[in-house]
């Protein structure tokens, strides 16, 4: 009976971390909830569930420190699955020995778990240099990394990105489907692929879904004539793009690497030495 206990116990967490909106959740006060169930949300769009023992631990043992280690895991996530693109076997034998870690240390705190994940974590100056050239494919996935750095952007403004993919879409400068004619400047090195640069996060922003729709697969010189129409709707994250007068590979290095200084202050853990 008691394993029977158990088990429903643990099935009710195991489901919650896979559901923002699991009655599990409103044990925490609203604004505990809200930045929890957010942490969730976006590891469920990350599709990464290797962390889960942990978070299952300390949603059993160590409730109190959910909040704490569900921000750490969100971080770690992102930095070493998405952007360093890391293994999950060492992301499977790291997470085990912290979901051990905090079933056998009654006392344990946020930073002690994060130094059992530690390994995972890469610097800022690693994560940095991998931000600036990753490509994203993942449509939602890159709108939210560009939100998110938007948002970052804004902070303590009353200006942020609208969440309703109908009114804020994702724009790729040059296009998935190009015209090489309206685009031969783009590459200033022979041997850069052209098609290459249409996934890196440089080359994209995001724009009220209107404009974007117009901007199409033109031109950049007809596209930019299109994007001022954003006037006072402009996002901060495009403030580079609007400022060129062509576009170019260099460009958008230049531009991704301007996302990476950013990037590496969203996604951050404080704990590590």
């Amino acid at each position: 009976m008691q394993l029977s206990r158990d088990l429903k116990s643990n099935s009710e967490f195991y489901s919650a971390v896979y559901d923002s909106s699991s009655a599990v959740w409103s044990q925490y006060d609203s604004q505990e909830r809200t930045k929890i169930t957010k942490y969730i949300e976006e590891l469920q769009l990350f599709g990464v569930n290797q962390y889960n023992p942990l978070l299952l631990s300390v949603l059993d043992d160590k409730p109190q420190l959910m909040l704490n280690v569900a921000r750490l895991v969100w971080a770690i996530a992102f930095r070493f699955n998405i952007i360093q693109s890391g293994s999950t076997g060492n992301v499977e034998r790291a997470v085990a020995d912290a979901a051990m870690f905090v079933r056998s240390n009654p006392n344990c705190n946020a930073r002690e778990i994060f130094q059992k994940l530690e390994s995972l974590y890469p610097s800022d100056e690693i994560f940095e240099e991998s931000f600036k050239i990753k490509s994203i494919s993942k449509s939602a996935v890159a709108r939210y990394i560009l939100k998110e750095i938007n948002d970052k952007l804004m902070e303590g403004s009353a200006q942020e990105v609208r969440s309703d993919t109908n009114q804020i879409s994702l724009e790729h400068v040059l296009p998935k489907k190009f015209d090489p004619k309206d685009w031969s400047e783009f590459s200033e090195e022979e041997e850069v692929d052209v098609a290459d640069y249409v996934n890196r996060l440089g080359n994209m922003t995001l724009l009220t879904s209107g404009v974007n729709r117009r901007a199409a697969n033109n031109s950049f010189a007809e596209k930019l004539t299109t994007y001022l129409e954003e006037g006072t709707d402009a996002l901060l994250i495009s403030e580079y793009i609007f400022g060129q007068s062509d576009w170019k590979s260099s460009n958008v290095e230049q531009n991704q690497a301007k996302l990476a200084r950013v990037a590496k202050r969203v996604w951050r853990v404080d704990y590590q030495r």
